[in-house]
């Protein structure tokens, strides 16, 4: 990766204090066997973000995917982040250690903090948002999906530039797909997006940026379902 591309924020030290150690500990889970110890080491899904994924363990803490724990779910998300602070923490390391964790789906959440008033996502954020896509896909197995969740409506941010950007992120998706289906002759695409739920409107929000529990609670529903639809279609070879 390009090193304009990735940037470190005082958060990204969250990597190091909360999310290396609880991915290098050992499974809970009955190791007697060597089969058991690899099955229980494994991830069902990374919520790979910002804070709107981190707040699953605050504000959602009660929905379903809040409820989740740890392997079948690992919440990589870091309040503040932007795309270029993701891509730093996968390159810090973050990314060796879910390959070796070999999850069944990521999803992604990230590209807000990217925001500012009167514009939508420009050409370097979705630029470092296919580096993002390129680098799981290079990088984890060939069965790991990836979900790319649409951006939320905000009350500082134009509705259209939500809009656009996530009609953008939309069409990168598409691309992405392309490529891919090209490269290694694929049937199906591994890349899938997913729109922030209609129904969640500007009275979902506790401030400017983030859900409060009934949009929590919304977007879970929606959310939860696709996760499922996700892990069952899952068929490692």
């Amino acid at each position: 990766m390009a090193s304009t591309s990735f940037q470190y924020h005082e958060l990204s030290n969250t990597q190091f204090n909360l999310h290396r150690p609880q991915l290098e500990s050992p499974p809970l889970a009955n190791t007697s066997t060597t089969a058991s110890s690899e099955v229980s080491s494994q991830i069902d899904t990374v919520l790979l973000g910002d804070s709107m994924m981190e707040r699953f363990k605050t504000t959602g803490k009660h929905t379903q995917v809040g409820q989740l724990r740890y392997p079948q779910v690992f919440n990589a998300g870091v309040g503040g982040d932007r795309i270029e602070n993701v891509l730093y923490r996968i390159d810090l390391g973050l990314l060796r250690l879910l390959k070796h964790k070999n999850p069944k789906l990521v999803v992604l959440q990230v590209g807000t903090n990217n925001l500012r008033p009167g514009k939508a996502l420009q050409f370097q954020h979705l630029n470092g948002y296919c580096l993002l896509l390129h680098a799981l896909l290079r990088t984890l197995s060939t069965e790991t999906q990836i979900l790319v969740t649409g951006l939320f409506r905000r009350t500082d941010i134009d509705e259209q530039c939500i809009t656009h950007s996530n009609m953008a992120l939309k069409e990168l998706v598409t691309k992405i797909n392309e490529e891919e289906m090209r490269r290694e002759a694929q049937p199906s695409s591994r890349v899938h997006w997913m729109d922030p739920p209609g129904d969640i409107g500007l009275e979902h929000l506790d401030d400017h940026v983030h859900l409060n529990i009934n949009g929590y609670q919304i977007w879970n529903a929606v959310l939860q379902q696709k996760i499922q639809e996700l892990l069952s279609a899952y068929n490692p070879k």
